[in-house]
């Protein structure tokens, strides 16, 4: 660092630095290793030659194509929604199969679990058909032998009954609507997609919460014996 110049000292002249030759500026800079033509054509960095990815939302209507297994996209059609109810009519036949296995044995989070499921693929059924201009359907009722000999399984099949039979009124409503070459407005159409995806989920996962149950329930015996 050089030294600072007082007043003193000016009328000294070995506290004047000398003027640098021309070039010795470039002498330094060249010290470091790097020319400042090669400097000044470096390559900018990888960062600034990346486009900016502009992210784009995903509409109700993807996310409902997206949970009915259509690609992104896609517009739902009463084609896809029909297909749809097909597929949640075998997912009860199989939910109800499963309920009916011998002896079958459920803990008490997964009886809680199965009243949770099954109410909710109700609501979201009864939603469709109040959409839809469907009556309400009076629940099935369950006998007191029934309850005497399955316990909660008989409530659980009356609620599957109960969604077969709404699910069936759904179908034959939709299948109207398109014999007549009438079809859902945009937010209906948008509603029922998604009233019938969500459906369709709970009655999957209650299919599946079944089939555990049932192979715990297999173990369990081969244990005994």
């Amino acid at each position: 660092m050089t030294n600072p110049i007082l007043p003193g000292d000016i009328d000294r002249p070995d506290k004047i630095e000398a003027t640098k030759h021309i070039g010795d500026d470039q002498k330094e800079f060249s010290s470091t290793g790097q020319s400042f033509s090669s400097f000044m054509q470096k390559e900018p960095s990888s960062s600034s030659q990346t486009p900016s990815v502009k992210q784009v939302a995903t509409s109700p209507f993807d996310l409902a194509a997206s949970s009915a297994g259509l690609p992104p996209g896609s517009t739902p059609t009463m084609d896809s929604i029909h297909h749809q109810i097909q597929t949640m009519e075998g997912s009860f036949t199989s939910a109800k199969e499963k309920l009916s296995y011998p002896d079958l044995k459920l803990r008490q989070s997964e009886k809680q679990l199965l009243k949770d499921k099954l109410g909710n693929v109700n609501t979201s059924l009864q939603s469709v058909g109040a959409k839809l201009g469907i009556p309400p359907i009076t629940p099935t009722p369950v006998s007191a032998e029934s309850l005497a000999t399955k316990g909660p399984i008989a409530q659980y099949i009356g609620y599957l009954e109960d969604g077969n039979n709404q699910l069936y009124s759904i179908k034959n409503s939709l299948a109207a609507i398109q014999a007549k070459g009438e079809t859902l407005n945009p937010a209906d159409f948008l509603l029922v997609q998604l009233k019938v995806n969500r459906a369709q989920q709970e009655i999957d996962f209650t299919s599946a919460l079944l089939g555990k149950a049932i192979e715990a329930t297999k173990s369990l015996m081969n244990i005994n014996l």
